[in-house]
């Protein structure tokens, strides 16, 4: 559901009571690789759409958030992983030994990396509260 979300090339044609609840049971799954399609849509594409997407959206911080999240939660996110290696391949970031030092390396500035971290501490909480 979080990977249909994500390549919708409709999203914003989805009514925001179809949409959160999605979202919410995307969240309420606790799937970490749910939550790490779901990190690409905490991007711009939830900007000002708090109310749908929850309140850690709508910007860079909150996507590297859902995504350090993920790894935390079990996807892998490690040296020689293939979301490392998609990053390597896509973005060329390929110095950095994980999805954490790439995010904290490329992605972010220390201060942003920092607020993404408490952020993704938050969301792993959250997730683990709700099953």
């Amino acid at each position: 559901m979080a990977m249909q979300l994500d390549y919708s090339p409709n999203l914003d044609a989805i009514p925001d009571a179809e949409l959160a609840a999605d979202v919410e049971q995307i969240r309420n799954s606790g799937d970490p690789e749910a939550i790490r399609a779901l990190s690409s849509l905490m991007r711009l594409r939830a900007e000002g759409r708090e109310s749908v997407f929850g309140a850690t959206s709508g910007s860079d911080v909150a996507q590297a958030a859902w995504l350090l999240a993920a790894c935390n939660m079990g996807v892998d996110c490690g040296p020689g992983s293939a979301l490392a290696r998609g990053y390597c391949l896509n973005g060329g970031f390929c110095e950095a030994t994980s999805v954490d030092r790439i995010v904290a390396l490329y992605m972010l500035s220390p201060v942003a990396y920092r607020m993404a971290v408490d952020m993704s501490q938050q969301i792993e909480t959250s997730v683990a509260g709700r099953h």
